[in-house]
C-alpha cells in the first residue's frame, strides 16, 4: 500500500512540473529577449549621440539622393546653401 500511495503522489506532480518548466521556459525567453532588445537600444543610442555630436557636413547633390538609405543620414548635420523661392512654399498647418 505504501508504495502506491507514494507512486501516486510522484505523478500528482507530473503536471505542476510541466507547468513550471513551461512557465521558466517563457520567462527566460522573455528575459533573453530584454538582453537583446537592450544591446539593440544601446546601438541606436551610441549612433545617435556619435551623429548629433559630429561636425556639420555637405548635403549630398541631387544625383546622390536615389542611392541613400535613410538610417545612414538620420541625425545627421548637414550644410547647405541656396536661394529661398518664396513663390513655391507651401504652408502646412
Amino acid at each position: 500500500m505504501a508504495s502506491i500511495s507514494h507512486r501516486r503522489g510522484w505523478q500528482s506532480l507530473i503536471v505542476p512540473g510541466l507547468f513550471a518548466g513551461l512557465v521558466m521556459a517563457a520567462l527566460l525567453a522573455l528575459g533573453f529577449w530584454q538582453l537583446r532588445r537592450l544591446a539593440w537600444k544601446e546601438a541606436i543610442i551610441h549612433t545617435i549621440e556619435t551623429r548629433i555630436h559630429a561636425p556639420a557636413v555637405a548635403a549630398p547633390v541631387e544625383a546622390e539622393w536615389a542611392g541613400m538609405v535613410p538610417e545612414d543620414a538620420d541625425y545627421r548635420h548637414v550644410t547647405a546653401t541656396g536661394v529661398f523661392a518664396h513663390d513655391q512654399e507651401a504652408l502646412v498647418f
